[in-house]
């Protein structure tokens, strides 16, 4: 065996060896370059994940409306009072009140009236009213259109006070210009988002329509008689939105597109 010698200071990594009295370089393997690269993660199937997300959806709505009908029925029930009683009055002899219970299956075991409650929810029979007699269903088709008709035009108003509203106020008050009218839109609007809308509504029925008798207490003839309702749905919502489109507002006026757009005057 020859022997070692160092490496050459000229060539780092490389050694030579003597072998019969002549130094010749003693070669490295080549290294070899494999590559090391990750395999490419398959791409996500979109066709595959929407009905999935709709399959959970519709399985998420199913089991919240079952625990709200569960909610409501055991709400009826642990209620203390007779509804029965209540409806037809104390004076009404006990012979009577107990055939009117058996006509409502209110003898039963609770978990056969649970049973045949969830049944007539589900098929749409809501029964009869204890106060009126007249089916729930006929009761509930004779006010939804007004109900819709009332969500409607209070959605509306809503999206129309709000959305400009926020605006116009984070534009006049960007840059902490402004600080009186700042405090003074904060202050009103978390007043009357704070406001329950039931509490709302019978202040402006007792002041507009009790004292002042300038607008109806109710009815929906004439375009004067959505102003109270509309009012009590739309005024604290809109509130409660206009600080919101405000801080989104100030959040974009503070980007830096905006600040270059401001720049050159654009």
């Amino acid at each position: 065996m020859g022997d070692h010698v160092p490496p050459s200071p000229g060539r780092p990594g490389r050694a030579l060896s003597t072998l019969g009295g002549q130094a010749q370089p003693e070669t490295e393997p080549e290294p070899e370059f494999e590559s090391e690269l990750e395999p490419e993660p398959a791409k996500r199937s979109w066709a595959g994940s929407w009905p999935d997300l709709f399959v959970r959806r519709i399985a998420r709505l199913l089991v919240s409306l079952w625990l709200l009908i569960t909610a409501s029925f055991l709400l009826i029930h642990l209620i203390p009072g007779d509804p029965v009683r209540a409806s037809m009055g104390p004076a009404t002899p006990q012979e009577t009140i107990d055939a009117r219970r058996a006509a409502l299956g209110l003898d039963d075991p609770l978990i056969l009236q649970y049973f045949s409650y969830l049944r007539k929810t589900l098929t749409g029979d809501f029964g009869v009213s204890i106060a009126s007699g007249l089916p729930v269903s006929d009761i509930v088709a004779v006010r939804l259109p007004a109900t819709l008709e009332l969500a409607f035009i209070g959605f509306a108003v809503t999206m129309a006070i709000a959305v400009p509203l926020g605006m116009v106020v984070a534009v006049m008050t960007r840059g902490g210009r402004r600080p009186a009218a700042q405090v003074a839109f904060a202050s009103t609007t978390i007043l009357l988002g704070s406001v329950p809308g039931f509490l709302l509504a019978v202040i402006l029925v007792y002041f507009f329509a009790v004292q002042w008798h300038i607008l109806p207490v109710a009815g929906h003839q004439t375009a004067a008689s959505y102003v109270l309702p509309v009012t009590a749905l739309a005024l604290g919502t809109a509130a409660s939105m206009a600080r919101i489109v405000r801080a989104e507002t100030m959040s974009v006026l503070g980007d830096g597109f905006i600040r270059t757009a401001r720049s050159k005057r654009l």
